[in-house]
């Protein structure tokens, strides 16, 4: 049975079970959340019991701090806005975020200080605006940056420093050394 057939009572500061019996507060965890707890005898003779709950004693709920923050938040998305918003954040900074994380370490840094933390964190943005531009590249060869070799595979690493005559590469290049040398 979910948690939401069970009717949360701010004032008393406890749940109501489908059945009409109580849930009272019985301690909270060390990340915060409460833990409700039903008598046992109220659970032991319960025709509802097979379907609430698999415990041994009596069904237990347990609800975090920010519950009624996740109300909200939840009531928020479900609005033409918030659907929206998430629609964004799918195809906006999310990818990118998991991207760095995932694949270039932003997760952790290891530097001291805010000012190598934000130089570490451009380096990690240089590295995805340029793989964003290869991967342009390379669905437009004609461009000038990736091109076939003679067996037909495509070789970025040499590819990249041949093409450099490029007007946009070059301005890419010029750009990053200017980051880099400015960054450290």
């Amino acid at each position: 049975m979910d948690r939401k057939e069970f009717r949360y009572e701010k004032n008393d500061d406890r749940y109501i079970c489908p059945e009409g019996k109580e849930l009272r507060y019985c301690y909270s965890t060390k990340d915060g959340s409460h833990i409700y707890q039903a008598k046992k005898e109220d659970c032991a003779h319960c025709k509802l019991r097979t379907k609430c709950t698999s415990g041994k004693t009596s069904r237990r709920i347990q609800h975090s701090i920010y519950k009624e923050e996740y109300e909200r938040l939840e009531k928020r998305l479900k609005t033409k806005l918030g659907k929206n918003a998430m629609k964004h954040r799918k195809t906006g900074p999310e990818p990118l975020f998991g991207e760095a994380k995932e694949n270039h370490g932003l997760s952790k840094f290891m530097t001291r200080g805010v000012s190598k933390a934000h130089k570490n964190s451009l380096m990690i943005a240089m590295v995805q605006n340029l793989k964003r531009f290869m991967k342009f590249s390379d669905k437009n060869p004609g461009k000038g940056i990736v091109e076939k070799t003679k067996q037909g595979a495509c070789n970025k690493s040499t590819t990249f420093y041949r093409k450099i005559s490029s007007n946009k590469l070059e301005r890419l290049i010029n750009i990053i050394t200017r980051k880099l040398v400015s960054a450290f």
